[in-house]
């Protein structure tokens, strides 16, 4: 399993944002062929659905973010 997979779980998503985030994972493997940019396209994606108010991006930001930031 890979680094952000990890995360996903270890950062106790929602079981909605936790499938959503696998199965980006899964897209951006597929499309892309080594780790670094996978996770260069990941920061994209999360981005871009963060200003778009997805909520799955939302949640993942909160938690990477950790206990006492706010956006």
């Amino acid at each position: 399993m890979h680094r952000l997979d990890r995360l996903a779980y270890a950062a106790e998503l929602s079981d909605e944002s936790a499938e959503k985030v696998t199965a980006l994972m899964r897209e951006l493997r597929q499309a892309h062929g080594n780790d670094e940019a996978v996770e260069r396209a990941f920061s994209g994606a999360v981005r871009a659905a963060w200003v778009q108010g997805e909520a799955w991006a939302k949640e993942w930001v909160e938690r990477a973010a950790g206990p006492g930031c706010s956006n």
